[in-house]
Parts: C-alpha cells; sequence; structure tokens
C-alpha cells in the first residue's frame, strides 16, 4: 500500500467517483456538510482520513468528500491510500464518529461537553431555526469557530451557566441556560443578567411572568407528561419579552397551527 498527497480538484473527483464500486448510498446531508466547509475554510487537511483505493483500481472510501469537492467546487489536498485490500471495506465506518465534545476535548477545552451544547443552542435561538424544516444544523468545526472567535466569553457563559443550574435544581440544563443567556446578552446585558439570575434563583423578581414560569418548569418536571421542549423554548423567550417590556402574561400557551414562534426582543 502507498500514500500520496493530491491536490484534488473537482474534476479529479468526478474521475475518481467514476470507479465508485459498491460504496454506500450517498449522504447528502454528509455531503452538504463537508462542502460548506470546504468553502468556509474549515476543512481540516492531514488528518489522515485517506481517501482509499483498492488494489483493482476501485473507490471503497471517500465518496462523500470527493463529491462535496464538486459541489463546493474548490481544490482540497487529501492523503489518498492505493493498493488498499478489498476486504478493508467490510469494516470501514463501524467506529463511532466524532461528536463536538469530542473535538473540544481533543483541543484541550475547558467545559468540553457544555460548551458545545450551549453554542448550538445559542445558534438556533438567535437563528430562529426551531420549527423550521430542514434548517442547518452546526458541524463540529463551525461550533468550534464560534467559540474560538469569542473563548473567554463563552468560558464564562459556561460557567455562569453551571452556577444557575444549581441554582435552579436542574430544572433547566445547562446548556439551555447558556444557550439563552448568550443570545440575551447580544440583546442587553445587564438585563440578561438580571431576567436568568431571576429565573433561575427566584429571587428579586421584577415581572410575575418569571414567576409563571418558574412554576410551569418545576411542575413539568416533575409530570409524567412533559411539555414539548420547543414549547418550553417559547415560554423562556415569551417570558423574556415581556420582562423586556414590561408587560405580564397571564398564562403560557402556544398553539403552532395560529401562533408564530417569538423572536427575542
Amino acid at each position: 500500500m502507498k500514500i500520496i498527497k493530491t491536490l484534488i480538484n473537482p474534476a479529479i473527483a468526478k474521475e475518481m467517483l467514476e470507479k465508485n464500486a459498491g460504496n454506500r448510498n450517498v449522504r447528502h446531508l454528509k455531503v452538504n456538510q463537508y462542502a460548506n466547509e470546504m468553502i468556509g475554510g474549515r476543512w481540516k487537511e492531514d488528518t489522515f482520513e485517506f481517501i482509499k483505493i483498492s488494489k483493482n483500481g476501485n473507490l471503497i472510501d471517500g465518496q462523500h468528500r470527493l463529491l462535496a469537492i464538486i459541489k463546493a467546487n474548490v481544490g482540497i489536498w487529501m492523503q489518498i491510500a492505493y493498493d488498499v485490500p478489498d476486504d478493508v471495506y467490510s469494516v470501514l465506518d463501524t467506529g463511532v464518529n466524532r461528536n463536538t465534545g469530542d473535538v473540544f476535548k481533543i483541543e484541550g477545552i475547558k467545559y468540553a461537553t457544555a460548551n458545545p451544547a450551549i453554542i448550538k443552542l445559542y445558534d438556533k435561538v438567535k437563528n430562529n431555526k426551531y420549527g423550521r424544516v430542514g434548517s442547518h444544523e452546526l458541524s463540529n468545526f463551525e461550533v468550534l469557530d464560534i467559540y474560538h472567535e469569542r473563548p473567554e466569553f463563552w468560558q464564562l457563559v459556561c460557567n455562569k451557566s453551571e452556577s444557575w443550574n444549581d441554582a435552579f435544581a436542574k430544572i433547566l440544563p445547562s446548556s439551555w441556560i447558556g444557550g439563552f443567556y448568550a443570545h440575551f446578552l447580544s440583546i442587553n446585558i445587564s438585563d440578561a443578567k438580571e431576567f436568568m439570575d431571576q429565573l433561575c434563583t427566584g429571587r428579586n423578581i421584577k415581572n410575575e411572568t418569571i414567576t409563571l414560569l418558574r412554576n410551569t418548569l418545576i411542575k413539568d418536571k416533575l409530570n409524567v407528561k412533559k411539555i414539548p421542549r420547543d414549547y418550553v423554548r417559547i415560554y423562556i423567550i415569551k417570558t423574556w419579552n415581556a420582562y423586556r417590556t414590561g408587560t405580564s402574561i397571564k398564562v403560557l400557551k402556544f398553539n403552532p397551527e395560529t401562533d408564530k414562534y417569538p423572536i427575542a426582543i
């Protein structure tokens, strides 16, 4: 077996795919994810995830990466392993893919599990992705890029969300607390701190809607039949908006057939 580092452009990728024998069905979401990373300059080269070519010249691993090169219309340096035994195909992709937490651990980032979860929820709330079919899920590299743009900020958010999570007896996941807190901070720093502190500690509550939300969440924690998670997120945003505008809500409710998903103000 020999390994050669090669700059693969769309033309070369098409030629290699012509000998794509026996590969799995194309996962288009994976192709789109790879292509977005390549276009955005986030694709990591020299990861030793080889494009594998069998002794008979067939492509036995790498079709999604090659399809992404074509879709992105870019040239990417990749390691190509030639003369790979054909029976290697039977054991490809049987391992567990690295999740975002694994990537953060490899980078040596504190709160390696909590940070990615907070950033992902922040992205969904900020970009109003809930309830939207086919909305883009952040890739591992995209989450890492967002973290590296403001590492001190995310560490502070993570630390604060862990503290509030304990204060609220883990009624709300720390990822939710941190994700909403990060988004609310982008709207108003002092209001974000006061709102999350009142919601999670129950102290010095200035708007009765916060008390209503706290009671709703505590009751839901004890119930067997849970409130849909999207509804809980909606209730948090509605309560934040009530707090910001100085109004109050008597009943927290949402009808997906008639109500629009609220946006934090």
